[in-house]
């Protein structure tokens, strides 16, 4: 079986090419279908909401305001629920947009290190496939985070206050909810690491998939660890080498004598977002093929030992990458 930089070499390409591709693609349709809810939720708030509007106007020109009648207005059904709607749209949109990014980039995947071949007819094919089952998985496994976002948002109000009031023990509290929740947040992400991998290569169910993925990090919690660790590896040198590669341009363009500093820093900026457009879909394939290689040949003998023929180990290397 081919290992890592065997698999890199000969899909390594397309499946950059193809991720850069299909999420330009799914962006640009995203951006358009966001803007027409916009607008659309801006014409039905005005049209629904157009008296309240004028009274919240009224109330807000009186000296001095009353924060009541203004409240009163704020949380009107005829404001309320147009924003209300626009807001689900919006958040379905971006689901969708979502589902069909990691549904493309990890069919792709699978295709490559299971079968040894990759196209990027397979991205929108198998993207469009697997678009709603992805959407719905980000959605279940994204309310399992909710306690850690709680956790983190009472953790930075009690530190904010702590020192605002000069409360040492507010402060303290802030910083232990904010580790606890950041402690929460990696366990979450090792727990569903293999979820989009288990859902696309095993074709199961969204809540299957899930907890498959939550036995794996039961039963090999080691190996999930190292997976997960390779993969914070990659994104961490990425993000070294993109502040190193910042710094040296930064001193090298720097010129106090300049008529507009401002114009090289708008021009550098727009340099290293262009960069870092481009390079995030390669880090999203080196990190990718760690995980589904990872899967292949340590994980996936031990969700199904019936089908390993060699003892669990497909493959029979001991490499981290294998």
């Amino acid at each position: 079986m081919d290992n890592y930089f065997e698999l890199l070499r000969r899909h390594g390409l397309i499946l950059w090419v193809s991720f850069f591709v299909g999420s330009l693609a799914a962006g640009v349709i995203t951006g358009i279908a966001a803007v027409i809810i916009i607008f659309l939720g801006a014409i039905i708030l005005f049209v629904s909401a157009k008296d309240v509007l004028n009274e919240l106007g009224a109330s807000l020109d009186s000296l001095p305001p009353d924060p009541a009648a203004i409240l009163e207005k704020l949380f009107s059904p005829g404001i309320v629920i147009p924003l209300l709607i626009t807001i689900v749209l919006f958040i379905g949109i971006m689901l969708l947009y979502s589902g069909f990014t990691n549904a493309g980039m990890n069919t792709m995947m699978r295709n490559a290190v299971f079968e040894g071949r990759s196209s990027i007819e397979t991205y929108f094919t198998q993207g469009f496939r697997y678009m709603l089952k992805m959407a719905g998985q980000l959605l279940l496994t994204g309310l399992f985070y909710l306690p850690a976002i709680i956790l983190l948002a009472a953790g930075v109000f009690l530190f904010a206050y702590g020192i605002a009031e000069g409360g040492a023990p507010s402060v303290l509290l802030g910083l232990l909810l904010a580790l606890l929740s950041v402690a929460l947040f990696i366990v979450l992400a090792l727990v569903f690491l293999h979820a989009p991998v288990i859902l696309v290569t095993e074709n199961t169910g969204i809540w299957e998939s899930i907890a498959l993925s939550a036995r794996l990090f039961a039963r090999s919690f080691g190996q999930v660890f190292l997976s997960g660790l390779i993969v914070f590896l990659i994104y961490f040198a990425y993000g070294v080498l993109f502040f190193i590669l910042g710094a040296i341009i930064g001193i090298s363009t720097f010129d106090p004598s300049g008529t507009d500093p401002t114009e090289t820093s708008l021009g550098l900026e727009l340099f290293f977002n262009l960069l870092q457009y481009v390079l995030n879909p390669l880090m999203q394939v080196l990190s990718l093929l760690v995980v589904f290689l990872r899967y292949r040949n340590r994980l996936r003998p031990r969700l199904f030992p019936e089908e390993s023929d060699n003892g669990g180990e497909i493959g029979g290397t001991k490499t981290i990458w294998k």
